[in-house]
């Protein structure tokens, strides 16, 4: 029985993770209710979600604009680490310290959040377009339209 055990478990494990089958899941948890994907149960970072696109050759439109996102933001986020914390090294050495530096860091910080955001809504459509074999998703809304009697709101889908 415990020899059977382990080939039906690989079995099942296999057919849950193949190619196109299992969709990027996106979920929010944790305390401040960080944006998560996931890919067979697994969480995937920014990096690694911009190289698993890469190896397809289908998802090169977003490819490219996400890699580029997450490479400003990095930039960012380090720049205004670094400026951010200057100040603090400049007391170790009994410099006074420049504030000014302090609030462009933050300021710079506070620029990358916006881009984070901007790079988790371009995630959430790349991993909409896979999730759909390739197809933009269908939208509901609404839109005016033109109708006998005048404009009317009508539900586009």
């Amino acid at each position: 029985m415990k020899k059977l055990l382990l080939p039906t478990f690989l079995l099942i494990l296999v057919t849950v993770c193949s190619a196109q089958e299992v969709p990027f899941q996106i979920e929010r948890k944790g305390l401040f209710k960080k944006t998560v994907i996931k890919k067979c149960g697994f969480t995937l970072s920014n990096q690694q979600f911009i190289e698993f696109l890469a190896d397809d050759p289908l998802m090169d439109q977003y490819t490219k604009p996400l890699a580029a996102i997450y490479i400003s933001n990095s930039l960012l986020n380090a720049t205004g680490t670094v400026l951010s914390t200057w100040p603090l090294w400049q007391l170790q050495f009994d410099k006074e310290p420049n504030l000014n530096l302090t609030y462009a860091g933050i300021g710079v910080v506070v620029g990358s959040f916006v881009l984070n955001r901007v790079f988790l809504h371009k995630a959430r459509q790349a991993a909409e377009y896979y999730n759909n074999g390739y197809q933009e998703p269908k939208k509901v809304g609404l839109q005016l339209k033109p109708a006998s009697s005048g404009v009317g709101i009508a539900l586009v889908f």
